[in-house]
């Protein structure tokens, strides 16, 4: 008798039972509920956030008298926006309500994964352009046409996607949203729902038809899949904010160099 008293008793300890069977997994699901609106709600507010910021940019540009195309305006003011925004939506969740983030220095193992990551994102990325290019040859022409109309503009947007986007983006999507679902539905489920939040962000990526816009930014979502497993091994945002902003940089680096070398 005394072994089942033990028994008993700690059971009694480990769960209130005048709390009726199941309130537990509501709870449960209530958790899961609630992540999900938030992640979903932090992402609509950012998107708001860049257009609203970058639309003001954009008409601060044009009553500077900045002179350019249309598009490259866009594309400068969204870039700035994007910054701007999820910098602030992210950077305030995390600091108010979110999960806790490192950002420490790589150590020698997580430096391995950086460079294995590096090689994966960007033979994605070399994938994607090769698919693009055959289904719509202008979609990759772009970035080499406005180095050659536009060099100082595209160094700045290569600037600011290769350094400022990677960070805000990563800040936001890892930090913040992949972060927080991890909580409810561990790091798999964390992963896909980051990443597929990921694909509407880029559907301007591939300037085209809509299926080709479509399947330009499903493909930068499995290099987000690549991002977000980097993060979950090693633990510390500095690691996809790495190879984001590498895989980025190769790139533009090989854009601007067919053209002016």
């Amino acid at each position: 008798m005394g072994r089942i008293d033990t028994i008993t008793g700690l059971v009694a300890d480990s769960r209130d039972m005048s709390i009726p069977l199941g309130v537990e997994r509501l709870a449960s699901s209530n958790d899961r509920l609630r992540a999900v609106l938030t992640v979903l709600a932090l992402f609509v507010v950012a998107m708001i956030a860049m257009v609203v910021v970058g639309a003001t940019i954009r008409a601060a540009l044009i009553w500077g008298g900045a002179e350019s195309e249309a598009m490259v305006l866009t594309a400068l003011a969204m870039a700035a926006g994007e910054v701007v925004a999820f910098a602030l939506v992210a950077g305030g969740y995390l600091r108010s309500a979110g999960p806790s983030v490192s950002i420490d220095w790589p150590s020698r193992r997580e430096a391995g994964v950086i460079v294995g990551a590096v090689v994966l994102a960007t033979a994605l990325g070399a994938a994607q352009r090769a698919v693009l290019g055959e289904l719509d040859p202008e979609t990759t022409a772009y970035g080499a046409d406005l180095v050659r109309a536009a060099p100082v503009v595209y160094a700045v947007l290569a600037i600011v996607g290769a350094v400022l986007a990677p960070i805000v983006e990563e800040l936001l999507f890892r930090g913040a949203i992949q972060g927080r679902l991890r909580t409810v539905t561990g790091p798999v489920g964390a992963i896909g729902g980051a990443s597929l939040l990921f694909v509407p962000l880029h559907l301007t990526v591939a300037p085209g038809s809509p299926l080709v816009a479509l399947l330009g930014a499903s493909m930068i979502g499995l290099t987000s899949v690549v991002f977000g497993v980097a993060y979950e091994r090693t633990g510390t945002l500095t690691v996809p904010i790495v190879v984001h902003a590498a895989s980025n940089a190769v790139f533009f680096v090989l854009i601007a160099g067919r053209v002016l070398l």
